[in-house]
Parts: structure tokens; sequence; C-alpha cells
């Protein structure tokens, strides 16, 4: 339940956040579109979940390991977005998303992720936090013991699911 109201506290805010340059409000109802929805500026910020290491081609010339298949390229396809900026990398952490860092494996450095978005980007995906904290090793680690699945739920990655989202609830709030 408390995972749930996190996630429902983080989607929140990202709303609220992604709304604060829209200008004034006024009692007006906004007027809904008869056409299909599109984007013209995509940025993805990510973590190695998001970036998709070794689901196909390595396209990222930065050394984060982004596939031509991550899941930013097809969510781009899909909707036919016409410039994409795909920032994800392997080793982000939510820090990531405020401060410059260094691509795995190499000394490049990498601006932090949120200057991707520009008051032209009219859409972003966000997906962090896999690499807080040690979780997505303690993940594995828990899951190579048995039964894996009383122990991914339980107390061990409980406070560090807590961890993170405090880490990303912090940096969004930034």
């Amino acid at each position: 339940m408390r995972a749930r109201t996190i996630t429902a506290a983080l989607v929140a805010s990202l709303a609220l956040v992604s709304g604060c340059g829209a200008g004034g409000f006024d009692n007006k109802a906004p007027e809904r579109s008869t056409g299909p929805v599109t984007f013209d500026s995509y940025v993805a910020i990510g973590d190695g979940f998001a970036s998709g290491p070794y689901l196909g081609k390595d396209v990222s010339t930065s050394g984060c390991l982004r596939s031509a298949d991550n899941y930013p390229t097809q969510v781009a396809r899909a909707l036919s977005v016409g410039t994409v900026t795909d920032v994800t990398c392997v080793g982000a952490t939510t820090q990531d998303l405020t401060a410059i860092s260094t691509a795995p494996g190499s000394k490049k450095k990498l601006a932090p992720q949120l200057d991707a978005v520009t008051k032209d980007t009219d859409l972003v995906t966000l997906g962090i936090g896999i690499e807080d904290n040690g979780l997505l090793q303690d993940m594995f680690h828990v899951c190579q013991a048995e039964p894996c699945g009383n122990d991914v739920l339980g107390p061990p990655l409980a406070k560090q699911l807590d961890a993170f989202s405090s880490a990303i609830s912090s940096t969004v709030r930034t």
C-alpha cells in the first residue's frame, strides 16, 4: 500500500511540475482536441532500464549503452515524434538528473539529464531509480535465494524502495 501511495504522489508531483511553466490560470474548461495527439519534441530521461543495453545495436556515442530498440525509441516510433533526444544511460541515478556524470567505462562527461528538456519539449518520459542505492544489484542477489517472491516483496528491498522514491521526489521538486 505504501508503495502505491508513493507512486501516486510521485506521478502527481510530476504532473504538477510539468504544468509549472504553462502560464496563468483561468476558469475556462480546456478545449478538447478532436484529432490525434501529436508531439514535436520528445526527451527520454533515465537509467539502464530505459536505455535498454544489449537489446540491439548500441547507438549511443556517449558510452551509455543505449539500444536502437529501447523503449524511448519504440515510443518515438509509435507516436511519430519529430525530434527525439534520448539521454538515457546505463548506471544513471536520480543524482544524474541534475548533476554532471560520467558515462560508464568512459571518461566522457555527461550533462545533467534534465538539461535536455527545453521550452519546446512537449513529451518527456522518466525511467530512473533502479540504479539508486544498489537496488538493481540487491534485486538480483535476493532473487538468487529461495523463495524469490517473498524476499523481493519483503523488508530488505522495502527500505531501498522507500529511499529511491524519496530521492526521485526530492530531485523532481528542485
